[in-house]
């Protein structure tokens, strides 16, 4: 079983506080299912879009600003 570790300082992070508890929400649950799916962190854009909801591009373009997210 694979695990999406986050630390527990995460919440006092410079990147947590540059972006959206919407985005981080997306970061965290697209997390999960890229260590479920093993992708190495590789998340589709329909992965994104399905629980990102019609603001996914926004959130996901949230978290790369932050670095929380590296597009490919």
């Amino acid at each position: 079983m694979a695990w999406f570790k986050v630390d527990d300082k995460f919440h006092s992070h410079r990147k947590r506080k540059k972006t959206s508890l919407d985005a981080i929400g997306l970061w965290v649950i697209c997390g999960s299912w890229s260590s479920d799916q093993l992708t190495d962190g590789f998340i589709p854009d329909y992965i994104a879009e399905d629980f990102g909801g019609r603001n996914w591009r926004r959130l996901v373009d949230a978290l790369v600003a932050s670095n929380l997210w590296v597009p490919r």
